[in-house]
């Protein structure tokens, strides 16, 4: 008997929000890697947890089981860490317990052999005679903190955590998943991850039914994943682009190249489509792929805080004249534009600044700049409606800037005005600052408010021009529609 009513349950949902866990493999010896899930729970979980080892005993003052069917209580979703040879009577036994999901995390199934991949078919088979779905095997598998669900099972002083917020992540790869959130962790007030699934081999639970899931998720606004191959394109493209209409999707697609087909095939036993026809399926259904990890993670934390600019016409605020002339380069490399600034904003800029400052697009207000100057053009360039996108960058040298000012009224503004203007709402800051502490400081307080910072100008200039993109792709539906 089940906790989830079979008329109405999400088997995906499930596994991101069970009402009821357990463990098999679990283990209170520090050493093996079973513990690590079990600490996970303890630390985290607060509905019914369940340890499972034939053992028996008890892990931290609670009871053991033998077995999965000695639960005296219905159970959700059972993670296994156990080798891969005891796997299938597992299975077995969650099915005589009438689970609702499963995450296998052993390795040796269809990635290492053709027996690993009958033993894998088999498992899967088994399960649905059940309707029991399966995340793995050769998998991390789950992490919705905002339910105590962590089924990740290296340390959390190997792989750090990052706090819930609002992008969903899913991955074929656990190294690259770990990567994931140890970079997340890292950014801003770490607080990013709204589900995060490393589902391995793809036996059962594959990328629609996450991406599918994810669509449909009150908590997830923007949609990571990194895939190796398909299980069916069309079914994948044909949802994206449904929820690409109100959700941007970023895509880290391995395999480009011949060999990195080949070896995607060996590491979790899927095939690569063609890269060409699936860039242009990609663009064509609104997913926004892009080709380094960096990449994902900057546009991730981009779509996360700043809005979609309306237009391809970029803004270049700066008191540094060769930024300025870099960053033009690369509106150009990146297919953007130069706004022209409208006249009432051209005749501000000449009232306001000496004349030795170019009061143009580029704003290059060199090295004599103060605080209040620059944050003057920030705001100008907001209001000008030529502008639909800014990238400042920020050389903290000038002997009258004093950066504690300048970030003062940089927070003032974005709390009690830009947000309130329709035209200063509208349009996405990104910010690259070059220096030493002070532009550290400044990038700090930048991740605090929700401002992305880059190392490069050509870093965020790439942002925009994926921005654009998407853009394009929504107004492309709009009209269809």
């Amino acid at each position: 008997m089940s906790s989830v009513d079979d008329r109405n349950y999400d088997p995906i949902a499930v596994f991101f929000e069970p009402k009821s866990v357990a463990i098999i493999g679990a283990t209170g010896d520090r050493s093996k890697l079973g513990w690590h899930i079990v600490e996970n729970f303890l630390l985290n979980y607060p509905s019914d947890l369940f340890f499972i080892n034939p053992k028996g005993g008890e892990i931290e003052v609670r009871k053991v089981y033998k077995n999965l069917r000695d639960v005296p209580a219905p159970v959700d979703l059972v993670v296994m860490a156990i080798p891969a040879k005891y796997v299938l009577k597992a299975v077995e036994d969650a099915v005589a317990k009438e689970v609702k999901s499963i995450v296998i995390e052993s390795g040796g199934f269809a990635e290492v052999s053709k027996e690993g991949r009958r033993m894998q078919e088999k498992i899967v088979e088994l399960a649905h005679t059940k309707n029991i779905r399966i995340v793995g095997p050769n998998c991390i598998g789950i992490l919705s903190l905002s339910d105590g669900v962590d089924t990740i099972f290296i340390p959390l002083e190997r792989v750090a955590r990052p706090g819930s917020g609002n992008i969903a992540m899913m991955t074929q790869s656990g190294a690259l998943g770990s990567a994931v959130l140890s970079a997340f962790t890292m950014e801003g007030n770490g607080r990013w991850i709204s589900r995060f699934v490393s589902f391995g081999n793809a036996s059962d639970v594959n990328e629609y039914d996450l991406l599918d899931y994810f669509g449909r998720d009150v908590k997830t606004k923007v949609i990571l994943s990194h895939l190796e191959g398909f299980k069916n394109g069309k079914k994948f493209m044909v949802k994206a682009r449904k929820i690409a209409r109100e959700k941007p999707i970023v895509l880290l697609k391995a395999g480009r190249t011949s060999l990195g087909a080949k070896a995607s095939e060996s590491h979790s036993g899927s095939v690569a489509s063609n890269d060409s026809v699936v860039s242009a399926l990609l663009k064509q259904h609104g997913i926004i792929r892009v080709n380094q990890f960096d990449e994902m993670i900057n546009l991730a934390k981009t779509l996360e805080k700043q809005p979609i600019p309306r237009g391809n016409r970029v803004g270049i605020v700066t008191d540094g004249g060769g930024f300025a002339v870099m960053a033009s380069d690369a509106v150009e490399r990146e297919g953007l534009a130069l706004g022209q600034l409208s006249k009432k904003t051209i005749s501000g800029f000449k009232a306001k600044y000496p004349p030795y400052y170019i009061s143009n697009n580029p704003l290059d207000l060199t090295g004599m700049v103060t605080a209040e100057e620059l944050m003057f053009g920030v705001e100008q360039f907001c209001l000008d409606p030529n502008i639909d996108s800014i990238i400042l960058i920020i050389i903290p040298s000038a002997p009258q800037f004093v950066v504690k000012d300048f970030l003062d009224l940089m927070t003032d503004f974005l709390t009690r005005t830009k947000p309130y203007n329709e035209e200063s709402a509208s349009k996405p800051i990104l910010s690259i600052s070059v220096g030493g502490e002070e532009s550290k400081i400044i990038n700090s307080k930048f991740d605090k408010v929700d401002i992305p910072t880059f190392g490069t100008v050509e870093e965020a200039m790439k942002m925009l021009k994926y921005l654009v993109e998407y853009r394009d792709f929504l107004k492309r539906e709009e009209r269809i529609s």
